[in-house]
């Protein structure tokens, strides 16, 4: 049995998910010792759940299609087996999730999530551009990615994992994030 799924076995329940993002959200409440060394080791699980939960909490204008939902990751990451893993075992609005690594800036993708990690902010300015109002929710590891179109940022705050929301970007992308997104996160009004 995965870690995913040992993980996720008592939350299924819409209300139940609700109460796991939060938890994970607020960290302390699970693990109130986390030290930073613990933090950097399950980061990348974090950013996984995180993304996952993006899916749910963020509408797409074609969300009534089958397509599978597609996360792509930037620079050189350890969150795409996590993300792999999570997609072997669940779905999202009753669509496959896919996570797929990012080789090449030029090639042309469709996604529903970008995740530039810190590795690729030097590049970010330009994928952001691509996708800049296409209906892509573009998410962060990079300072300032708000002002140039990054619509969530991963940020450690206190020694926790954490994001803010910005919503010019978020809007400016035709998305629409819900009140359950909203309420964990800091948000920025562009």
């Amino acid at each position: 049995m995965s870690w995913f799924t040992r993980f996720m076995s008592p939350f299924r329940q819409p209300a139940s998910l609700a109460i796991l993002f939060i938890c994970i959200f607020l960290q302390s409440s699970i693990c109130p010792c986390l030290r930073a060394d613990d933090l950097s080791e399950m980061e990348p699980k974090l950013k996984a759940v995180f993304l996952y939960n993006f899916l749910k909490l963020v509408n797409w204008e074609d969300d009534g299609s089958g397509d599978p939902f597609v996360i792509l990751v930037s620079g050189d990451s350890n969150v795409v087996p996590h993300l792999e893993e999570i997609s072997r075992m669940t779905k999202v609005k009753g669509r496959p999730i896919r996570a797929l690594q990012m080789t090449n800036i030029d090639e042309d993708f469709h996604c529903h999530i970008l995740f530039l990690n810190q590795e690729a902010c030097s590049e970010s300015v330009e994928i952001m551009n691509k996708l800049w109002k296409k209906g892509v929710l573009i998410v962060t590891d990079c300072p300032d990615s708000g002002h140039q179109g990054g619509a969530i940022n991963f940020i450690i705050s206190n020694g926790k994992l954490k994001f803010e929301v910005h919503m010019g970007a978020m809007e400016a992308s035709g998305l629409t994030a819900s009140s359950q997104l909203l309420k964990l996160a800091r948000i920025y009004k562009d």
